[in-house]
């Protein structure tokens, strides 16, 4: 009888873990499509102002066809906000959705549980401080009337 009831459990667990797998790929997909489905009711560019938001030029690093020191710094300024923070905020919440995944798919070893909550909790921390340095930058910035341009801005 024991075996058994064994047994149920286990097979409770993988039902489990296998329809928290089929969730989170549900998810990982809505959460690529949904953005296609919001814009796709879009805004007419041709016949809005120059400044309507949504409708700017992207915007490329480049260093021009006469290169002086403070282009590579602006260069260098334009990688950094157009590649390396969006890279560290998508580590943070890789961080924290695997820390989630590893959370809930062992929820019956310790261990492995302790560590779900641990990534959790330092991807929350990352998260947090970013977002908190990104604040006091902008408020500084708005204080003393700096130009604040090269920082990322987000978008409606």
């Amino acid at each position: 009888m024991d075996k058994s009831k064994n047994m149920k459990i286990k097979n409770s667990n993988e039902m489990k873990k296998n329809i928290f797998k089929i969730a989170f790929v549900f998810f990982l997909l809505l959460m690529i499509v949904f953005p296609k489905i919001v814009s796709a009711q879009g805004i007419d560019c041709a016949n809005a102002p120059s400044n309507t938001p949504g409708c700017e030029q992207p915007s490329f690093c480049d260093l021009g066809n006469n290169p002086k020191f403070q282009n590579l710094l602006g260069y260098a300024t334009c990688i950094i906000n157009y590649s390396i923070i969006p890279l560290i905020f998508s580590l943070a919440v890789v961080m924290f959705v695997w820390g989630v995944v590893q959370f809930v798919i062992n929820s019956s070893e310790e261990a492995k549980k302790e560590k779900g909550r641990q990534f959790m909790l330092w991807g929350i921390i990352a998260l947090a401080v970013m977002v908190s340095v990104w604040g006091l930058v902008s408020i500084l910035s708005n204080t003393f009337n700096i130009d604040t341009s090269f920082i990322p801005h987000v978008r409606p």
